[in-house]
């Protein structure tokens, strides 16, 4: 009777540390900007400047990045937030994958790699809508 009434009294207290959500992985939060064509994203993105102060590198052989999580790309994230840009931008270079936020700029820039590195760009929005059908 003693063991059941234990028993009875974790399950209610761990029960509401159940029901507590936790938070979205922030890519969640970020939909990938359609793109006409690899070149001519490129050419888009010369309207806008790097707001990343050090690039993001994730490296494959980093065995201190976990790259079955699902946060593992919340340092491109957050510094999307912090410098207010308007994109994340990820770049893949022999075989290495890069982010960094650009913010739109006044005239024309350069960009850090030419366009057949350019893996793919987010913005702001829904990633998986639920009214999206298969």
């Amino acid at each position: 009777m003693l063991w059941t009434l234990k028993f009875l009294l974790v399950c209610l207290a761990v029960r509401p540390m159940i029901l507590i959500d936790a938070p979205l992985p922030l890519y969640t939060a970020f939909a990938t900007v359609p793109q006409p064509s690899q070149t001519t994203m490129h050419k888009n993105l010369g309207y806008y400047a790097s707001a990343t102060k050090k690039l993001f590198i994730f490296d494959p052989a980093d065995p201190s990045i976990d790259f079955k999580s699902l946060n593992w790309m919340d340092p491109c994230y957050l510094d999307f937030y912090a410098s207010n840009a308007d994109f994340v931008v990820f770049w893949l270079v022999d075989g290495i994958g890069y982010c960094e936020s650009v913010k739109l700029a006044d005239g024309e820039n350069l960009q850090r790699y030419p366009a057949k590195n350019l893996m793919r760009v987010e913005r702001l929005g829904v990633r998986c809508p639920a009214d999206a059908k298969p």
